[in-house]
């Protein structure tokens, strides 16, 4: 007889609805589904990444030539399509910003909240617990090295 495994819904899945604001219907769904393990670093060093070039832009807007003002706001658009790849895809990336029509402040206004507020801690929340369950696994002088390691 074979030992038998099956798989866990490791994943974090939720759905992002595109909402047209005139006749709030629904344009398009994005189905999400992350796997926490594989994510969490990528989606947080998007997301630092993000509020950096956010924090410089009220910095360079105060005094300086319309062309370096153009490239911050540049700057800020691709850290955000950067942030929502690593939740979205590339795909769907492109869905959102031919959404938002290429604007990108509003869409980051918009779609930043869902990742930060929604996405990021269930996929932290799922993360952490994967790692109890691996450590509840070993008796107490392994996890011990294991915890030092970290």
């Amino acid at each position: 007889m074979a030992y038998k495994v099956s798989r866990e819904k490791p994943f974090f899945v939720e759905d992002l609805e595109l909402v047209d604001s005139i006749t709030g219907k629904v344009v398009k769904t994005i189905s999400v589904r992350l796997n926490p393990d594989s994510v969490v670093e990528k989606i947080s060093r998007s997301y630092i990444e993000l509020v950096k070039t956010q924090q410089q832009l009220p910095q360079l807007s105060t005094g300086i030539e319309q062309g370096k003002l153009a490239d911050a706001y540049e700057k800020l658009g691709l850290a955000g399509i950067r942030l929502f790849e690593s939740v979205f895809g590339e795909a769907d990336t492109r869905a959102i910003v031919t959404f938002y029509e290429s604007n990108y402040t509003e869409m980051i206004k918009q779609v930043t909240p869902f990742i930060i507020d929604v996405a990021l801690p269930q996929i932290k929340k799922m993360s952490h617990q994967n790692k109890q369950d691996i450590l509840a696994l070993y008796n107490r002088k392994t996890r011990r090295s294991i915890r030092k390691r970290r």
